[in-house]
């Protein structure tokens, strides 16, 4: 490229401390541009927040990383109230109603930040930047998470949720001389989320909290360190990013062959059931609703390839949400013992 032949130039002509003066003053006048753009320019200028999120982002990135984000962001709100800026081309919304009304609002778009969650070559619910194809997906499949739907597999979510977990905890404290037993409820909550969406998702029961075998539990969430690494490093050149996550990639192709098997047997099951006249007897499930998911509009269903970005993103978004929230209201329950009666009484 002509601009590295130059710095190359630069360098050996220059000498090395001429070079990094020659940087630092590039990097000064980007700052102070991105300053008095952000202060007289730009149409968030109006917009109250710190002086530094006029020019950067990287105030936000260094405290999420040192686990500050939440104390950022109080921090924030009670200097600048509900709205407030928080990057040069970013707004943060506190009150909920304003963000009721903005992800309400049909004409709002995807930033591209979103496409760090493609974790397939298929775009999906959540990272449809276009809102025409969006809102044919949200056709598709919305219909599927409304209550009405959801309360069919409600005996398969307490079964393979909180009973089997229920009947794991009450057997170790009935194998317990002093009836008392200490229980890792991170470690089984996440299990459990693995396999209620398992089955939901992939038409497939993974027992694993009753019989202590946790390496499918630990090859999903592998994959989904995987995923979740590879996105921080979309900057990077494909070559570097294979080198780097080279040791974990297998544990994607896994799961990614073991999301097509599934899709292959409730292919089948499908066109046995038809063929036997026995349709009303098809799963009630997440799957079963990405197979028969139609937009009333333009009556497209999805095809086999959306199916399995979909499933993907189902894992990767369904799991670790569910069970650290589960987590944390359990431990908060115990910090707090008046809400825990309270909870236990209702």
């Amino acid at each position: 490229h002509p601009l590295l032949a130059m710095l190359k130039h630069a360098i050996v002509t220059a000498g090395l401390r001429e070079y990094l003066f020659a940087v630092s003053c590039a990097f000064a006048l980007v700052y102070i541009y991105r300053l008095l753009y952000g202060l007289f320019f730009s149409p968030l200028r109006h917009v109250p927040g710190p002086l530094i999120a006029r020019m950067t982002t990287k105030r936000v990135e260094l405290l999420t990383i040192a686990g500050k984000m939440a104390h950022l962001g109080r921090w924030d709100h009670d200097k600048y109230g509900d709205i407030y800026l928080c990057g040069p081309n970013a707004v943060a919304l506190c009150d909920p109603a304003d963000i009721r009304a903005f992800m309400g609002n049909p004409a709002v778009g995807k930033a591209d930040y979103y496409r760090i969650l493609e974790f397939t070559e298929m775009e999906t619910t959540v990272t449809y930047r276009d809102n025409e194809p969006a809102g044919i997906r949200h056709r598709q499949i919305g219909p599927y998470f409304k209550p009405t739907h959801l309360a069919k597999m409600e005996k398969t979510i307490m079964g393979l949720g909180i009973e089997t977990i229920k009947a794991k905890w009450d057997g170790l404290i009935d194998a317990s001389p002093d009836g008392a037993a200490e229980v890792n409820y991170c470690n089984d909550f996440l299990i459990s989320a693995f396999g209620i969406i398992s089955t939901l998702v992939y038409g497939k029961r993974v027992k694993e909290l009753s019989n202590a075998d946790t390496k499918t539990a630990e090859w999903i969430d592998m994959t989904m360190m995987y995923l979740s690494v590879r996105a921080m490093f979309l900057l990077l050149p494909p070559f570097l990013i294979k080198l780097l996550l080279g040791p974990w990639e297998h544990y994607y192709h896994t799961l990614s062959n073991y999301i097509h098997e599934a899709i292959d047997t409730r292919t089948k099951l499908i066109a046995q059931l038809k063929q036997e006249g026995r349709e009303d007897e098809k799963p009630v499930d997440m799957l079963q609703a990405l197979f028969e998911g139609e937009d009333p509009e333009t009556k497209e269903r999805m095809t086999r390839e959306q199916i399995h970005g979909e499933c993907m993103l189902m894992m990767h978004a369904g799991s670790d949400t569910t069970s650290h929230t589960i987590a944390w209201t359990v431990h908060l329950l115990t910090l707090y013992p008046e809400h825990y009666k309270r909870a236990v009484a209702e």
